[in-house]
């Protein structure tokens, strides 16, 4: 053997000896579909649960349960093609929709970029709600004004109370079957007006108060089990004023004056006149009469 093949051997030799010190692990292998089969990104068909939620199911899925995680408003309808992905939690979430069925039941809603419903329109319930997810709703005007109409009726309502404010004049009005106003109430900086063919009102109890009450009517009528009257001054101007009542009562503590162009009393059986003295005085004559007259 030469030289030259036994310097050639010997370093070999000696590599092959030799271990070394830094050796590499090997890389950490990819996770496996196979370990979560139900995990991915799939296409399938939207269903409807009897509890009213949202379900997916695609080719060779069970019926997934299914969230919805689309931003802009979209409504699933059973029937519509979508993509959803799938969690190890056997979990459907609605990604977009390929193919939205033509149901005019679909419900549009307009949500804000936290997904907050904004606007909402039912149309299987004909009905349209804005909502205000947090803070106050304005409807505002500045240099017009604002008209809410309605084919049937409007409601207004508030769980603590409802302000109606105006810098002129508040009016409720009702329109008869001719056009024309037909009753109203106006509040404006003089009061409150009233005008209608009729006016009822119907409380357990009233209160009235007022420096200076006036009442016109061509009838008055009051029925009333007991009437107390505390008055100061009482002063009535009539044509004529006629009174029936099974017993009459009037105590006076000083003084009963009537001034009249005749008095006339008339008793059915008994006329009872009685007092400390009594003084009878005519400017010219005094007529009794009767069967008998007992004098003392």
């Amino acid at each position: 053997m030469s030289a030259t093949a036994r310097n050639t051997r010997k370093p070999l030799s000696v590599l092959s000896t030799v271990k070394p010190k830094l050796a590499l692990e090997p890389a950490p292998k990819a996770p496996s579909r196979k370990n979560h089969p139900h995990a991915g990104v799939c296409v399938g068909i939207v269903t409807a649960l009897p509890d009213g939620t949202w379900a997916v199911s695609s080719d060779g899925t069970p019926v997934l349960p299914a969230t919805l995680a689309v931003y802009g408003g979209y409504v699933p309808v059973p029937g519509d093609r979508v993509v959803f992905a799938r969690d190890e939690s056997h979990r459907a979430y609605i990604l977009g929709v390929l193919d939205a069925q033509d149901d005019p039941r679909r419900a549009q809603r307009v949500t804000d970029r936290d997904g907050r419903l904004l606007f909402e329109h039912l149309p299987h319930e004909n009905r349209s709600v804005v909502y205000a997810p947090a803070g106050d709703l304005e409807l505002r005007s500045d240099h017009g004004s604002i008209t809410l109409t309605a084919a049937q009726a409007v409601h207004i309502q508030g769980e603590h109370r409802v302000d109606l404010t105006s810098g002129h004049t508040v009016m409720l009005s009702s329109v008869g079957t001719e056009g024309t106003v037909a009753s109203h109430v106006t509040v404006d900086h003089r009061g409150v007006s009233l005008a209608g063919k009729g006016l009822e009102a119907s409380a357990t109890r009233a209160e009235l108060s007022a420096d200076e009450t006036r009442v016109v009517a061509k009838t008055l009528s009051l029925a009333a089990e007991t009437v107390r009257e505390v008055i100061g001054l009482v002063e009535t101007h009539a044509t004529r004023v006629v009174s029936r009542v099974k017993n009459a009562y009037h105590e006076v503590e000083e003084l009963t004056q009537t001034r009249a162009g005749r008095i006339r009393v008339i008793a059915a059986t008994t006329f009872h006149l009685m007092g400390q003295r009594v003084l009878l005085k005519s400017e010219q004559d005094i007529k009794l009469k009767a069967e008998k007259i007992h004098l003392g």
